[in-house]
């Protein structure tokens, strides 16, 4: 919240942060064609991204990308999820 204080409000401050996110957020480099690695598939969210990319035509997902898409995530939570436990 420190970064906030030089900004008037809210919205320039969000602004202002979404070129270091985007950068910090690797699968947003995968989709936009930045750094298109296969190892990025690695990370739970490239799944849930590329489903939002598909739903507005900028992608067209391959039969194995959909199925990533949903199961890899869930199975990364039920990871998770026995770990936690």
């Amino acid at each position: 919240f420190a970064s906030s204080l030089p900004f008037a409000s809210v919205s320039d401050w969000f602004l202002s942060t979404t070129v270091p996110l985007a950068v910090l957020a690797l699968p947003v480099l995968h989709l936009s064609g930045v750094w298109p690695n296969p190892v990025l598939y690695l990370i739970p969210t490239q799944g849930p991204l590329l489903l939002f990319a598909a739903a507005f035509d900028e992608v067209t997902l391959a039969p194995w990308q959909l199925i990533y898409a949903v199961v890899y995530p869930l199975v990364c939570a039920m990871l998770l999820y026995r770990l936690a436990h």
